[in-house]
């Protein structure tokens, strides 16, 4: 398939005539391209290095190491704090802004440039913890603002029965949320008991739990407010509990139970029977407790403080091993079973309601609902604050989403620097290093839970959904192709995250003279997985000085394809940035070397980095927190002085005019509706198999987000078609390549027949969506035929249709839509010239390619003629004139796509007969 892919996009590109080969210089060298810089690069095009501080840091230090780095070639660093708790100096205390300016005017006087970060440790977002819990700053006292922290939906569920009157706010405290009941003490703390088991006596309970770091508990024999608790600390011990209203005694003290892990799923049991409780946890029995005060009552799943539990199952059975009830929580209805109106949540925002057992969800408003007749799963929803300050990357975590929160951000680190340094802000202070902010939800980090805001529901609106039906697709999904609640809810997410963080930052940065790099969370991904931890990444990068990424761990594969780089460099190519960042080897790994180094920062070059930042140096190299460091300690250290030379060079040669006239359409908007539906990430799968085929075809490429092609306010550069250029921002694309996506936006529809009209180009891959982003499906069917009138291509089996193309056999014409001969305007004059030529008598010349194709020449390998299967060079991939290319070929096998004949004649495509666009 990947080959088949390769083969498809390059038939349609070469039909079209865009296949771009190396021509031969017209003068000694670009004149962009100065040898003289290659040959000894500027300083700026030489690598950075991420210049860790840890431990205790003295100036004697930082003087060292300053002239170790400029002894390699190094002349950029960015200072960032790691040590937390043990380094010294305290991260914005005096002694600490002595050192840095200490380090500022040492860069000043020997000609380097220090970068700052902005909060005390990855991830950004925290203020240094100054804006939660306040404290002095310099002469600045920073108020205390908790209401500022990261915030997440808070969901309950119920389930009634109409006609009623129902009040919203009365509800269960419960919820399920993709096959897991949701026990949150922030809903409702305390426990919940089984309506059904009043009355049970003897019996086990169990269940496969998540919980995070507050624990789990369960109770039995309980009504709500008496029973026996039994609650499980995050190291597995399990204690009991007898609870009488609002007394509580403990009867036993659990033990660990070995390998308990808290984020990993854990079995937990409670056994009563006649006096004797005895809860297990995994395999390890626990101490039990013995008591007579409850004889009967119910099982109850409970929760308090920090505790948040999520539950795969849970089963009653009697002693005989008879199921008293039961339940996989793979929908709402198990939760009839338990109090309905346990709780009267406070602050409710948004609430929806639908018919048991479907998606058919109405949007409810005011306090009360008249219910109709049927049963109804009934969903309200609040604000939560989110709060784990058991980590260091989490504590005291701001939502990002929130302009405000923003604001108190930059009032930390940032302004502080800039009041107390305003001499180097812009000179030798470059501008500030933003590093992997997050959402809610974010993949990495422990909330795992859909983003709030105080403004999301007002986002949402503008995005073209309603809050409750929205907040309801976004948690369960209301269409099992493409949901457009969902997508609403995503679109308002990505939307407030680029504007109130990302938009802010960067406008801060240049209100004073700085840039701001940009380094996303996640953002090796595809838009759909990356999007629940880091939004729309296009948005997000399109207001950076300095778009950036980094390549960590196992981002990097040596060899192995990547849209690694390609995300930042669009960016920078679409806003005018001159710079594209790449943060490298950051916990690679001790066994990286120059040889890794040279093949990974070549194959990032090749996708539009040209700024290069070393992952790490550390003021104390007996404490490398991610290895490898780039100091004394390193096997390589002494050959760097060569290797950061070459890095220049590749740099160098990257710091020209952006030559990509090739743009591949990024299906946010899809992603957005899909990602509930589409679990399997295929979207995200087509559009990097897409990226990879255009890779081995030795297209230079940029990806363009559609929001740039719809219109969307949001998208800092709106697509414009003009004269066969499709421009957005500085960058100019002669061919958009749109992959296989299920969902398309009418208003990128519109503009890609635009495109087309002024003599652009666009290919298709696989079958044209059918599903529009609003709902206006058949207005989608008839306009993304458009841009196929003449210009245009769809690449996928059973073969390519492009424009002028003409099928020889019925059986190939399709349908009567397909069968309209797609011809552009040059086409139709043709025409009317050879009519023209007719009736004047001098009759019409056979063109030659038509003439050796009745002649058979046409199959005949003539020195010098370029095939498709030529496009490739023979020594890639092992696909020469023998390999898959040529095969293709000649396999006409049903169900087998005729990968590189011509779509035009069925023949073997043919080098355009006029030399490309640059």
């Amino acid at each position: 398939m990947r080959r088949t892919l390769t083969s498809l996009v390059l038939a349609a590109v070469t039909a079209l005539g865009l296949v771009t080969a190396a021509t031969p210089a017209t003068a000694e060298h670009d004149p962009g391209f100065d040898p003289a810089a290659f040959a000894n690069p500027p300083k700026d095009s030489l690598p950075a290095i991420y210049w860790y501080w840890n431990n205790t840091i003295t100036a004697d230090t930082t003087d060292r190491q300053m002239a170790e780095m400029r002894a390699k070639g190094v002349y950029e660093a960015v200072i960032f704090p790691l040590g937390g708790d043990e380094m010294k100096p305290v991260f914005l205390s005096e002694d600490w802004f002595t050192l840095v300016g200490h380090v500022l005017r040492e860069a000043q006087r020997t000609g380097m440039k220090m970068w700052l970060f902005n909060d005390n440790n990855f991830p950004s977002g925290r203020g240094a913890n100054y804006v939660v819990n306040g404290g002095t700053l310099g002469d600045r006292t920073i108020p205390a603002r908790p209401d500022l922290r990261l915030k997440g939906l808070l969901r309950s569920t119920r389930i009634v029965t109409g006609p009623s009157t129902l009040k919203l706010a009365e509800t269960s405290g419960l919820s399920v949320d993709t096959g897991k009941l949701v026990v949150d003490p922030a809903t409702a703390p305390g426990a919940a008991p089984l309506t059904p088991g009043a009355a049970w006596t003897d019996y086990t309970v169990s269940g496969k739990v998540t919980l995070n770091t507050g624990g789990v508990q369960l109770a039995v024999r309980s009504d709500g407010t008496h029973g026996y608790l039994v609650d499980v600390d995050p190291k597995g011990a399990a204690s009991v509990y007898k609870v009488d209203g609002p007394n509580r005694t403990r009867l036993t003290t659990g033990v660990n139970t070995p390998g308990f892990t808290p984020s990993h799923v854990q079995t937990v049991s409670v056994t009563v029977a006649g006096n004797t409780i005895t809860p297990k946890i995994n395999n390890t029995v626990q101490p039990a407790a013995t008591d007579t005060s409850f004889p009967a009552g119910a099982a109850a799943v409970s929760a308090e403080g920090t505790q948040r539990s999520l539950w795969d199952d849970l089963t009653v059975t009697a002693p005989g091993g008879a199921k008293l009830w039961s339940s996989t929580f793979d929908d709402a209805t198990a939760l009839a079973d338990f109090p309905q109106n346990r709780v009267n949540l406070a602050g409710v925002t948004a609430a929806a309601a639908r018919p048991v057992g479907t998606t058919a969800a109405v949007e409810l408003t005011g306090d009360t609902w008249q219910v109709p007749a049927g049963r109804w799963q009934v969903d309200v929803y609040a604000q939560v604050l989110l709060r784990d300050d058991s980590s260091g990357y989490v504590r005291g975590y701001l939502d990002l989403l929130d302009p405000n929160a923003t604001d108190a951000f930059l009032s930390i680190a940032p302004e502080e620097y800039a009041r107390r340094f305003p001499w180097a802000m812009g000179t030798v202070v470059p501008g500030f290093w933003d590093d992997e902010p997050f959402l809610a939800s974010a993949q990495p980090h422990p909330f795992k839970r859909l983003p709030s805001s105080p403004g999301l529901a007002d986002a949402v609106r503008t995005a073209g959904g309603t809050p409750g039906i929205a907040y309801t697709a976004a948690a369960d999904g209301l269409d099992a192709v493409a949901d457009r609640a969902a997508g609403s809810y995503w679109r308002a997410v990505n939307n407030l995250f680029a504007t109130s963080y990302y938009q802010r930052e960067a406008d801060w940065m240049g209100k004073h003279g700085l840039k701001l790099i940009t380094n996303p969370l996640l953002d090796e991904q595809s838009p759909q997985q990356r999007m629940n931890s880091t939004g729309d990444l296009a948005k997000d990068n399109q207001w950076a000085q300095v778009p950036g990424s980094d390549m960590i761990t196992t981002d990097y594969t040596a060899g192995e394809q990547t849209t690694l780089g390609r995300n930042a460099a669009s960016a920078a190519h679409q806003s005018g940035a001159p710079r594209t960042l790449m943060e490298t080897f950051g916990n690679a790994g001790w066994q990286v070397a120059p040889d890794y180094m040279h093949a990974t920062v070549g194959a990032l070059a090749t996708r539009g980095v040209n700024l290069t930042f070393l992952h790490a140096m550390y003021t104390d190299e007996t404490s490398v927190t991610f290895a490898p460091p780039f100091g004394p300690r390193s096997t390589f250290w002494e050959d760097m002085p060569d290797v950061d030379a070459w890095i220049g060079r590749v740099m160098e040669l990257g710091r020209g005019t952006n030559l990509a006239r090739t743009a591949l359409v990024q299906p946010q908007r899809a992603a957005e509706q899909t990602r509930r539906a589409d679990s399997g990430h295929q979207l995200d799968k087509d559009f990097s198999a897409t990226a990879y085929a255009l890779e081995r075809g030795q297209v230079d490429f940029d990806l363009l987000s559609d929001s740039s092609l719809s219109g969307d306010p949001v998208a800092r550069f709106q697509a414009v078609p003009r004269a066969g250029s499709l421009q957005v921002g500085q960058a100019g694309y002669r061919l958009a390549v749109l992959p296989r996506t299920p969902v398309l936006d009418l208003a990128t529809a519109h503009t890609l027949a635009a495109f087309v009209a002024t003599g652009g180009h666009v290919v298709a891959v696989g079958p044209l969506p059918t599903r529009e982003a609003a709902g206006r499906d058949a207005d989608l069917v008839r306009e993304a035929r458009e841009p196929l009138r003449g210009r245009g291509c769809v690449v996928g089996p059973p073969r390519s249709r492009c424009g002028r193309a003409r099928h020889r056999r019925r059986r190939h014409r399709g349908s009567g839509a397909e069968r309209r001969v797609r011809r552009g305007p040059a086409a139709a004059s043709r025409r009317r010239r050879a009519g023209a030529a007719h009736r004047a008598g001098r009759g019409h010349r056979v063109p030659a390619q038509q003439r050796e194709r009745r002649r058979g020449d046409h199959h005949r390998d003539v020195p010098g003629r370029r095939h498709a299967r030529d496009l490739e060079p023979a020594h890639r991939h092992g696909e020469g004139r023998d390999g898959v290319l040529e095969r293709a070929r000649h396999d006409r096998r049903p169900g087998h796509a005729p990968a590189v004949r011509d779509p035009r004649r069925g023949v073997p495509a043919r080098r355009p007969r006029h030399r490309a666009p640059d």
